[in-house]
């Protein structure tokens, strides 16, 4: 709760607590990080971590993504948009797959994998 809550507003300090749990091995934070913050907020979060374009940005993209209680398929699609920008087609390949067979799979689903 209140974590979240007190970081829900800034995305550069989110950002910055995951990496950091991330590379301390501490991942079990994220789940908990996660379960506390709105949709919109881990679908922010989702896109400013991938959004670098390297290897380390798309690890942390799904370990946020896994960490989500609900996924949706806004998450689906920002987390394969991720794999697109880090140049990850097998991630990609295995992020619409799980999407189709959650059922969350939409039109941008879709357009993403094919650009």
């Amino acid at each position: 709760g209140a974590a979240g809550g007190n970081l829900g507003g800034d995305m550069g300090a989110l950002q910055t607590v995951v990496e950091a749990a991330l590379s301390q091995r501490q991942q079990s934070v994220v789940p908990q990080l996660m379960s506390s913050l709105e949709g919109p907020q881990q679908h922010a979060l989702l896109k400013a971590l991938g959004s670098r374009g390297d290897k380390a940005a798309l690890d942390a993209s799904t370990a946020v993504f896994k960490a989500c209680p609900e996924k949706s398929t806004s998450l689906y699609n920002t987390l394969l948009d991720a794999c697109i920008v880090c140049q990850d087609m097998e991630a990609a390949d295995r992020t619409m797959s799980e999407a189709n067979a959650a059922g969350l799979a939409d039109v941008i689903t879709y357009n993403t994998i094919i650009k």
